[in-house]
């Protein structure tokens, strides 16, 4: 898991498109919340909110998703260390990942 890890918080692109959908974050849900003052979109996204596969989630609630994962990483990747042999190959790269994660999540 530790190289597949590496390698997904290793692509510039990536980490630079997070980064600036977490700098947006706030202006987001702003936009988000002057749109719910038109009664059509109010309306549109009602709907669509109460479909069964939104599973009564709202986009309020959606929105922040993609940086609170990304703060979460940190904590699963130390419990997958602690379940892993700490001479084994896995264990560094995990050791590497965690170090790259925590100051990619940092920024």
């Amino acid at each position: 898991i530790g190289p597949s890890i590496l390698a997904f918080f290793s692509q510039p692109a990536f980490l630079e498109e997070i980064v600036k959908y977490c700098i947006n974050l706030t202006d987001s849900l702003m936009v988000l919340k002057e749109s719910m003052r038109t009664p059509d979109f109010a309306a549109f996204l009602i709907e669509c909110e109460s479909n069964p596969l939104c599973r009564r989630k709202h986009l309020k609630e959606l929105i922040p998703n993609p940086m609170q994962r990304v703060t979460k990483y940190p904590l699963l990747l130390q419990q997958i260390q602690k379940n892993t042999e700490p001479n084994s190959k896995e264990f560094d790269k995990l050791s590497e990942c965690l170090v790259s994660i925590k100051t990619f999540a940092s920024k």
